[in-house]
């Protein structure tokens, strides 16, 4: 739903949509990765591509990780490949944050197949909030040449 004053957008049922969040410039390198996944059952990928923004090296030195997402009955599993290639500047951590739209409040989430909340957490310190209309987790710095899995039930 969206006013008169807003604008509608449309993107097919479970894709994975990139987002810049607080980016003031594109010539920063930023090790922050905002992650939109849009609702519906299906499956989608991405290639996120980064270089250090600011030589022609783009041509050789270059980063890729692959994004996906399987929605599946009440199931989403996203999964943030390990990146590969590398270029100068490249942070060796991320920051991932994954706005799961149409996902309830009190979604069941796990990360690398282990729940995200309790003693037997996956990742701490984990940041599950939601904002109304969808879930946005937020995962502390990981090291980006490592497979991140995030499921919500």
């Amino acid at each position: 739903y969206y006013t008169i004053a807003e604008n509608p957008w449309y993107v097919k049922a479970a894709s994975v949509v990139p987002m810049c969040f607080g980016l003031t410039e594109l010539q920063s390198i930023s090790n922050h990765l905002d992650i939109l996944v849009a609702p519906g059952a299906g499956k989608s990928s991405y290639v996120h591509y980064e270089d250090d923004g600011s030589t022609q090296q783009y041509v050789n030195e270059y980063a890729t990780t692959v994004i996906s997402n399987v929605s599946k009955g009440r199931t989403k599993t996203v999964t943030v490949a390990a990146r590969e290639g590398q270029y100068k500047g490249m942070p060796q951590t991320r920051k991932l944050s994954f706005m799961l739209e149409g996902v309830p409040a009190g979604a069941a989430v796990s990360v690398k197949g282990i729940p995200a909340a309790g003693e037997a957490a996956a990742v701490e310190p984990l940041n599950c909030v939601h904002n109304g209309t969808a879930l946005v987790v937020e995962l502390p710095e990981l090291p980006a040449d490592e497979k991140v899995e995030l499921s919500v039930r």
